[in-house]
């Protein structure tokens, strides 16, 4: 069952990006809204929801369904509802990171958060004009993507750390879209980067769960395949 889902989960990135690229917008309505419904079936498969992270990074994954659909339509409101729902799912990642002892491993290799702290406050003093009415929003969600990333690179599964990186990469695609400045390709870009971060951290943090002596015994058929 997992893995037809994630081959539709695949399937519903690719269609969503066609439909960018071809400006279809009526269909990425279902594209797009069809993305995080299904990776958390594919995690509730998996996972079984048998424990209280579980249930969270599931809480996660539906933020980021609302944000998702609020951020189609145009409109300030829209915006700033989606990227406060995003920031909600941050939040909640965060949560199942600490849980995990991210705290410890993220000071063991503290260039890296350091490296994005850096990151966020360049951004955000760079274009804090450009962002206009949007400045203090996105200066607010922009912290907790980044502390979402630092504690990401504290955990010991490499998906997740990558995971949080491209969404960082993402987000940051949309920032400077807020800042007037595009490139040939960045709506797409920015599609493909988000699907496959959050792939990334749900099967990374899906992996971590398998290798804890507490997590219950599960058949190898319902194991995670080939990555996406």
């Amino acid at each position: 069952m997992t893995q037809v889902v994630l081959s539709l989960f695949a399937l519903a990135t690719g269609v969503d990006v066609a439909a960018i690229v071809f400006d279809i917008a009526p269909v990425r309505w279902v594209s797009k809204l069809v993305l995080m419904p299904l990776l958390v079936v594919y995690f509730i498969a998996e996972s079984r929801l048998t424990r209280n992270q579980h249930r969270i990074i599931a809480l996660a994954l539906i933020a980021a369904w609302l944000a998702d659909a609020a951020l189609l339509p145009d409109g300030e409101l829209m915006f700033m509802a989606g990227i406060a729902l995003f920031g909600i799912m941050q939040v909640l990642y965060m949560w199942v990171f600490i849980s995990q002892g991210a705290i410890r491993g993220a000071v063991r290799r503290w260039p890296l958060p350091a490296a994005l702290l850096l990151l966020w406050l360049v951004f955000n003093v760079v274009f804090w004009k450009d962002f206009a009415a949007f400045a203090a929003p996105v200066g607010i969600y922009s912290l907790l993507l980044i502390s979402m990333a630092a504690l990401a690179a504290g955990m010991e599964e490499t998906r997740v750390r990558y995971g949080a990186l491209m969404f960082v990469a993402s987000d940051l695609m949309i920032g400077l879209e807020l800042a007037d400045i595009d490139f040939t390709g960045r709506a797409e870009a920015i599609m493909i980067t988000y699907a496959v971060a959050q792939y990334l951290i749900v099967s990374g943090l899906l992996e971590i769960f398998r290798n804890d002596p507490g997590e219950p015994h599960r058949s190898p058929d319902t194991r995670l395949g080939a990555p996406l």
